[in-house]
């Protein structure tokens, strides 16, 4: 639990803020390399005032750089305790859908993943699926807790494949920016080859934490150029979100990015920062009284389509059946029942899988 903390408060203290402020980050680096260039320059070409600003500066600086190593050996020490108590365990009702799921046939544990079979999808050489989607689940939650929504998603036709983040249920981290496709790759493998199921088209999905790595795996295979890889993302309440601003420009691959959210929800990231990192607006009818006023432009690229959904009332663990959700902070209390929040997510996740009109607001 200590390295898997020193982990995620690297990525969380140090990566994203680098990534997410790269204009900012390059300033404050050229202003660095300038002052300590000029660090012996004498009074008579600095001024008294530059050369206070400059040693401000530096001291600033300095206190950020050893004061960084302290603060995430601390916070991986506390989340020692952190990662034991905000475990969340799938509710019984999970547990007996997986269950339920297994003795006909519908489901299926691997050890890296578990897998939800489409209606009359017999297992073996020859079968077909038109879609598949590999879902990475939040941090600290049981995989199981999402049985009941990924096997209604598998209901509609969709081969469903939740990745195992035992033993310490953390999505697997990005690294200098690119995820590490090989764990898709080796999925992909298995499901094609050794369960003898082909798939037309791949979409990865992701709740919390894991739908940022949903993202940068989408990301990934849109800039390696496969279309064998997903080019398209279901995110529900994502965490850890990255400013897309640039992805459009690395890739000349085409990329659709659904994002769900919930208004209850504090863990995720705000409604319209969420909107303003999509560069998407936010329809009227999901904005809530307090929030009118602050909304944002369409500004999508030719190569990369965003959209976004607010469900009224809910929160960050509707999303799945466990309990309350403590970590990173506690989450807010829904005001409408599970099983509504979980229907609106679900059918506005199918509306943008299966291409329906509803998601996109095509019109006939």
């Amino acid at each position: 639990r200590f390295i898997g903390g020193l982990r995620y408060w690297s990525h969380r203290l140090i990566f994203l803020p680098l990534r997410n402020n790269r204009n900012g980050t390059a300033a404050l680096l050229v202003l660095f390399i300038i002052s300590k260039k000029y660090r012996n320059v004498t009074p008579t070409i600095e001024s008294e005032m530059e050369s206070s600003l400059r040693n401000q500066m530096l001291f600033v600086a300095s206190i950020l750089i050893r004061a960084i190593p302290p603060i995430i050996t601390t916070l991986s020490l506390l989340s020692l305790k952190w990662f034991k108590d905000g475990r969340q365990q799938a509710f019984n009702s999970a547990a007996k859908s997986f269950h339920d799921r297994v003795q006909i046939g519908r489901a299926k544990r691997n050890p890296l993943y578990d897998l939800y079979f489409p209606p009359n999808t017999s297992v073996g050489v020859g079968s077909h699926v038109d879609k598949a989607a590999i879902f990475y689940p939040d941090i600290l939650v049981d995989k199981t807790a999402y049985a009941t929504v990924m096997g209604k998603l598998s209901d509609a036709g969709i081969l469903v494949i939740v990745v195992n983040a035992d033993p310490l249920r953390m999505p697997p981290r990005t690294i200098i920016g690119k995820a590490d496709v090989s764990a898709v790759v080796k999925i992909g493998f298995e499901i094609t080859n050794m369960l003898g199921i082909q798939v037309n088209e791949w979409i990865t999905m992701g709740h919390g934490d894991g739908a940022a790595t949903a993202l940068a795996v989408t990301q990934a295979a849109a800039l390696e150029k496969s279309s064998s890889r997903s080019s398209r993302c279901v995110l529900w309440a994502p965490t850890l979100f990255r400013n897309i601003s640039k992805v459009s420009k690395s890739t000349s691959s085409e990329m659709s990015i659904m994002t769900i959210c919930a208004s209850n929800d504090p863990i995720c990231e705000g409604l319209h920062h969420l909107a303003h990192k999509l560069h998407v607006s936010v329809p009227p009818s999901q904005i809530i009284d307090e929030d009118r006023g602050h909304r944002n432009q369409n500004h999508n690229e030719k190569n990369l389509q965003t959209h976004i959904h607010n469900i009224i009332g809910g929160n960050h663990s509707g999303f799945a059946h466990y309990g309350l959700a403590v970590f990173p902070r506690k989450d807010g209390q829904r005001t409408i029942t599970l099983d509504d929040q979980q229907k609106e997510c679900l059918e506005k996740s199918l509306d943008f899988i299966l291409d329906r009109k509803a998601a996109t607001g095509k019109k006939d």
